[in-house]
């Protein structure tokens, strides 16, 4: 129980759904010992984020990058890209998240799909569920407050495309 207690802070302090407890950031990784000093990092963080670099083999990658002698470069190209809220927003990154996985997936000879919807697909699934529907989303149409109250809900854990396509889609439709 004490450990449960001790993730929930970390998480709230975190202000995230995961957190890490390395003292070390990609941007301080030794030259030398970027491996060491990489696979440290990742093994400080929540377990479910270490869940998502053990499904994607992350270790075995790594390893291929430091086999090639590429693997500092590689990092230090990340640390030095700013992929915080405030520079990508969660649509923006999704789509680079699901070009990782597709770049994962081509690489482990699976197909990208097994793992995320492809964006035309959203886009039309989402297109279909508002078609002949914009009587039902304008403001003050049904609701006496002036805002129609709708919920979508998607059952997968994913970079929740449809969700941004969906909020767009209705935002489109009254304007906004």
């Amino acid at each position: 129980k004490p450990e449960g207690t001790r993730r929930r802070m970390l998480k709230n302090a975190a202000g995230l759904e995961f957190y890490n407890t390395a003292s070390l950031r990609l941007a301080s990784l030794s030259e030398t010992q970027t491996r060491e000093d990489l696979m440290n990092y990742v093994e400080r963080f929540s377990p479910e984020a270490k869940e998502v670099f053990d499904y994607f083999k992350f270790e075995e990658f790594v390893d291929r990058l430091d086999a090639a002698n590429i693997l500092y470069p590689v990092v230090q190209r990340f640390a030095s890209t700013d992929l915080s809220p405030e520079r990508l927003d969660n649509f923006t990154m999704g789509v680079v998240f699901e070009e990782l996985i597709r770049k994962f997936a081509e690489a482990s000879n699976e197909t990208a799909g097994e793992h995320f919807t492809a964006r035309d697909v959203v886009h039309l699934t989402t297109s279909l569920v508002f078609t002949d529907q914009q009587h039902r989303l304008q403001p003050g149409r049904h609701a006496p407050s002036g805002d129609m109250k709708r919920a979508s809900l998607l059952q997968s854990c994913g970079t929740s495309s449809i969700h941004c396509y969906a909020t767009n889609a209705v935002g489109s439709l009254n304007g906004r």
